[in-house]
C-alpha cells in the first residue's frame, strides 16, 4: 500500500499469487478460502 495506484493492483496479485498457491496444495492449511 505504498501508492493507491498499487493498492488495487497488489491485491489482485496478492489473489492470484494466493489462488495458485492453493492450486499447488502449499496453502491449503494456511487457509480455507
Amino acid at each position: 500500500t505504498r501508492h493507491g495506484k498499487g493498492n488495487f493492483r497488489g491485491k489482485v496479485d496478492e489473489l492470484i499469487q494466493r489462488y495458485f498457491e492453493n492450486l499447488s496444495g502449499k496453502g491449503s492449511s494456511d487457509t480455507d478460502t
